[in-house]
């Protein structure tokens, strides 16, 4: 297969309002064993959720690769993180989080890749998670806050970030979480940050795609690729 070469992270956005009433045609093109594993949630929200994100992921990929829908493969690390079959043999990076009505995908080439998003609700023990989470540098820039409104935001924020960087990183170490700082005084404003994690070096991006949710995508590169944002159709919806 020849070298795919993306000079941006590509982004998919996806609402599952919009797509719930076609469950039931996507269900069908699935191979026998994703939607084996869809059918295993005992809820049929958590069903039908689970049918789109692993269609979409199939159609996306097989756009990229130029390889028919059927002949996508996808493995698993044992953390959970999607990868191409060693039958594909291709430089693709790609992952995905899905949160309240969205489901995102992330594409790029050469560099491991990462996405999170959360959509932002009130959490009682926001401060509780924020001490037993967050590095001394992130807790004095949140707790610094007064605004319970801001402080959701910011918690989120650096959550987000967390685990976008984890999710890149798809090792499935273990790791104090205060142990890593992903927001830092200097920065505190930034909507992007360069960080050495694990002897290697990331470059994390905020994405806003929606007032009430919080995203972030982190890159295994030291430096920062533009980020194109795409419908379910390939349509350009905004770059950043």
């Amino acid at each position: 297969m020849a070298k795919l070469k993306f000079d941006t992270i590509k982004l998919h956005i996806i609402k599952f309002t919009e797509q719930i009433d076609s469950v039931g045609n996507l269900s069908k093109k699935l191979p026998s064993y994703a939607l084996e594993y869809s059918n295993r949630f005992v809820r049929e929200e958590d069903r039908r959720r689970s049918i789109m994100t692993q269609y979409f992921l199939r159609k996306f990929l097989s756009y990229y690769l130029q390889v028919d829908f059927d002949k996508v493969a996808i493995s698993y690390s044992k953390s959970g993180k999607p990868y191409l079959n060693d039958k594909i043999n291709s430089n693709l990076k790609f992952n995905y989080s899905h949160s309240g009505d969205y489901i995102v995908y992330a594409f790029t080439t050469d560099n491991e890749i990462g996405i999170d998003i959360e959509k932002i609700k009130d959490i009682p023990e926001i401060d509780e998670l924020s001490r037993t989470h967050f590095s001394d540098e992130e807790q004095l820039i949140y707790f610094e806050l007064k605004n319970p409104e801001e402080k959701k935001r910011l918690f989120y924020k650096i959550w987000t970030r967390k685990e976008a960087l984890l999710k890149a990183e798809g090792s499935g170490i273990t790791i104090d979480l205060k142990s890593l700082t992903v927001l830092t005084t200097n920065e505190k404003n930034a909507n992007q940050i360069k960080i050495k994690f694990l002897d290697k070096n990331w470059s994390i991006t905020d994405i806003m795609l929606d007032t009430h949710y919080s995203s972030s995508v982190a890159l295994n590169s030291v430096s920062y690729k533009k980020i194109v944002i795409y419908d379910k159709d390939f349509n350009l919806l905004r770059k950043i």
